[in-house]
């Protein structure tokens, strides 16, 4: 009986391997279109990786995308950690600031979750990069990582995203030699870490931000809550038919600070400092307290030149307590300079907030002609226009434009 050599049956087992590891381990083409980051893959499916670090080394180092022949990335549902490391870098990529042109497309929000694995920083860490999109996925720091760094230049879209448990921010864009990026916002939410500490949800150093039709939420239990800060000259932020929060739980713990917490190390809805810009339409800022303790709370922010302009924008601010509620404050600075008119609900009794000359309005409803407003009967009750003001102290900030005086004199 014939014997087969233990040569050959070696030979044919590795030639098998060998066949069976080039199929798990091969990379697609240089010239593939769409590739696919997921759990696990199908053997010898060579558009599909199982490791983000090996995905990006082959996006940046092989594949190389440009203006003419972009790449889309599929990524599959499931919790997918990323190496830490930029997601793109085009300071370290031989062609330059022009690298990106990438679209990485997730299978639904909170089905498909990006997140990190060790060591500081980002989940998503971006230097001079363009052309990139994201969209159908959430980015979750859970409680130790900033959801989105961006460093200098670039144009980047952002489509139904869910930035969550964050700290210190959501997003958090700086300049890198002097350039910024431009970024788009579209139905998307954005929030921090329900834990005490340094938090910006929309942090902007250098950028510039165009946000549709999103949700952006700070609420830290106590340390710092601003939703949006924009700081410097390269820093303008535009929201459009969005809701702007900050929403403070039961167990929060804010000191008073300066200026009734209207400072970045308060709890405020949105600041411009330092000749930033911050320019909201539609949509509502919303500054709430649930806490036990009294706690104050601020709308908008202008501060060391910065301009915040928010017409046809509602406002929402309750307090907690005794604590104050201040929908606007500027400060000293002459640049600074808050362009945001809001009439209050028509009410027998003024709002309780603090803000500008000129910016709020209300109408009493149950006023005499005579500017009584705390006694008239009817039938002599009329509505009478209030307009604020820091001139008028003998019964609130109210000047009453009926009777050419202040509220009750």
């Amino acid at each position: 009986m014939s014997k087969t050599p233990l040569g050959f049956v070696c030979s044919v087992i590795s030639l098998v391997t060998l066949i069976y590891s080039s199929q798990v381990v091969a990379v697609p083409d240089v010239g593939a279109e769409r590739v696919r980051l997921q759990l696990s893959c199908n053997s010898g499916d060579n558009n599909c990786f199982t490791d983000a670090n090996a995905m990006l080394d082959w996006i940046w180092s092989v594949r190389q995308p440009t203006p003419t022949n972009q790449l889309a990335v599929d990524i599959g549902s499931g919790e997918i950690q990323l190496p830490n490391r930029y997601f793109c870098d085009g300071q370290a990529a031989t062609t330059g600031i022009n690298t990106g042109y990438v679209s990485f497309n997730g299978a639904g929000r909170g089905i498909t979750r990006l997140t990190w694995t060790s060591g500081p920083g980002a989940v998503v860490r971006i230097r001079d990069c363009t052309g990139l999109n994201f969209q159908d996925m959430t980015i979750d720091g859970w409680n130790g990582r900033s959801g989105i760094v961006w460093d200098g230049a670039g144009i980047s879209t952002w489509n139904d995203m869910d930035v969550v448990r964050a700290i210190p921010y959501a997003w958090n864009d700086t300049c890198t030699s002097g350039q910024k990026g431009t970024h788009y916002w579209f139905g998307s939410r954005l929030e921090m870490a329900a834990v005490s500490g340094y938090h910006f949800t929309y942090r902007s150093q250098c950028g510039e931000t165009w946000f549709y039709g999103g949700d952006i939420v700070a609420g830290a239990t106590g340390g710092f809550s601003v939703a949006v800060l924009a700081e410097g000259t390269n820093s303008a932020v535009r929201i459009y038919g969005s809701s702007v929060r900050v929403v403070l739980p039961a167990d929060a713990t804010y000191p008073s600070g300066t200026n009734n917490g209207c400072n970045i190390s308060g709890s405020a809805t949105l600041i411009a400092s330092a000749g930033a810009e911050i320019h909201m339409h539609g949509g509502v800022v919303a500054s709430l307290s649930n806490s036990t303790v009294d706690t104050n709370v601020c709308g908008a922010v202008a501060q060391q030149g910065g301009i915040v302009h928010t017409p046809d924008t509602a406002f929402n601010l309750k307090a907690s307590g005794s604590g104050i509620a201040t929908r606007l404050y500027a400060d000293s600075d002459p640049g600074s300079r808050l362009d945001s008119p809001f009439q209050w609900p028509a009410a027998s009794a003024p709002p309780a907030v603090l803000s500008l000359d000129g910016s709020d309005t209300f109408v009493e409803v149950d006023c005499d002609d005579i500017g009584n407003c705390n006694s008239a009967q009817a039938p002599a009750q009329r509505p009478h226009l209030m307009v604020y003001t820091a001139a008028c102290t003998f019964d609130g900030p109210w000047f009453d434009v009926a009777t050419n005086k202040c509220r009750g004199e």
